[in-house]
């Protein structure tokens, strides 16, 4: 199929799939993950290309709860893993988390741009209204002098 040419879209768990999709040389696979939110639940967003973690372990954990079968069924699925998995899976997590760090400081780095765009914007307004307040003034006072200077120059014609 792939060969054709058809467009296969695939969900998966296993490690493996992701490992072909990952070393394929002709690059015909593109690889997505599910972005979480703070809370673990998902945000129904992809971000391709990436590689992302199942998240099946912590989901599980999330969503059973503290319960004491619940702790030992995640410990012996964490046991079953290989070391390799469980590495893996806690780099994607540590590398996720700072992602979203790094998301977040991208927002409010934006968001004080454009704070300090705005004030830029309202300094730019205030000194252009001196400044015309500041013409007006120079305009009313040689009004106002060549006023006194007629005044002055009828006194002398008198």
């Amino acid at each position: 199929c792939i060969e054709a040419g058809a467009l296969v879209g695939v969900t998966t768990h296993y490690s493996r799939l992701k490992d072909f999709a990952a070393s394929d040389k002709q690059k015909r696979f593109a690889m997505g993950a599910m972005l979480l939110g703070e809370d673990g639940r998902p945000t129904y967003r992809m971000r391709i290309p990436s590689v992302g973690d199942s998240y099946g372990l912590e989901t599980a954990d999330r969503v059973m709860g503290k319960s004491e079968l619940g702790a030992r069924i995640l410990e012996r699925a964490r046991e079953l893993l290989g070391k390799q998995e469980r590495q893996l899976s806690e780099m994607l997590l540590a590398a996720e988390k700072q992602r979203a760090e790094l998301e977040q400081l991208e927002a409010d780095v934006q968001k004080k741009n454009e704070a300090a765009e705005e004030r830029v914007k309202e300094a730019e307004a205030k000194a252009q209204a001196a400044e015309e307040q500041l013409r007006a003034a120079q305009r009313d006072g040689m009004r106002e002098w060549a006023k006194e200077a007629k005044k002055k120059e009828r006194q002398l014609e008198d």
